[in-house]
């Protein structure tokens, strides 16, 4: 069993964009809500920001954005332009302040809130909240020469539930081996789309079976991020008869399963091992 760390900052709901090369200087917390409601009812979080005393001051920017995901798996910001989909929750909700600046030793609070519109339809509601440190110089050199430019920036998941009929669905829209096909192994990528209305973490089962069913190697793979409506993600898995393959056809089977076990997608495809 093999474990995907994949967005495992994600599922910690604390992103740090760029590395400092030192301890970092402000502390957040409150960076998850996920809040299950009803259409039309009012939602509220607070997002805990403070520096610490041995710091100097420094000013961040707050900013709600549409929550995207790369093919990758990586949660990324919706810029003007990207994918917009039925489950944002940046139209109904506001973030306040805009900026805040923060003395040494000092402590601020960011608002979320807002009303789900009454005739919101159930299922999962997303948005990141952005909260980007000003730019700081690390290096050495003489004036600004050898000086790098650095920021460090969090987010702040929104994972609103509204109640109602929950799906979690998907497809396999792709299941193909790379070429040319190995008898020793056989490597495997899928592409897993959420055609649901709400997220989950997916477990991959793969296996490859001769004419009889045998199975004669598999692989699991153990997701720790979730995959949002109505993006897709790509895997790969590996799969390495003990003994290799002799010349002939096989059945390669994929399955996709809830971390209770329920199946949620399966496909399946044939490969020839060729002499």
């Amino acid at each position: 069993m093999r474990y995907n760390d994949m967005g495992l900052l994600a599922v910690l709901a604390l992103l740090l964009l760029i590395f400092l090369p030192c301890t970092q200087a402000v502390i957040v917390s409150g960076v998850i809500f996920n809040p299950e409601v009803n259409a039309g009812d009012h939602v509220s979080h607070e997002i805990t920001v403070s520096q610490k005393s041995t710091e100097n001051a420094t000013d961040l920017t707050i900013d709600l954005y549409d929550w995207n995901q790369t093919i990758d798996g990586s949660n990324i910001v919706g810029e003007e332009g990207s994918v917009k989909t039925p489950y944002s929750a940046k139209s109904f909700l506001n973030v306040t302040p805009s900026s805040i600046h923060l003395e040494p030793g000092s402590t601020k609070k960011i608002l979320v809130e807002g009303d789900i519109p009454a005739d919101t339809s159930p299922g999962g509601r997303y948005a990141i909240v952005s909260i980007m440190d000003s730019p700081k110089l690390a290096g050495k050199g003489e004036g600004t020469a050898g000086l790098v430019s650095v920021v460090v920036g969090y987010k702040a998941l929104i994972m609103i539930k509204v109640r109602g009929d929950i799906l979690q669905t998907a497809e396999i829209t792709d299941l193909s081996v790379e070429k040319p096909i190995s008898p020793k192994q056989q490597n495997v990528t899928m592409t897993l789309k959420n055609t649901g209305n709400f997220h989950y973490k997916p477990d991959i089962e793969l296996a490859i079976k001769d004419k009889n069913g045998n199975i004669l190697a598999n692989d699991t793979l153990v997701t720790n991020s979730s995959i949002i409506p109505p993006f897709s993600h790509n895997f790969r898995l590996s799969l390495k008869p003990e003994n290799g393959l002799e010349p002939g056809k096989y059945l390669i089977s994929a399955r996709v399963s809830l971390k209770d076990g329920t199946k949620i997608a399966s496909k399946e495809m044939e490969i020839e091992i060729k002499t």
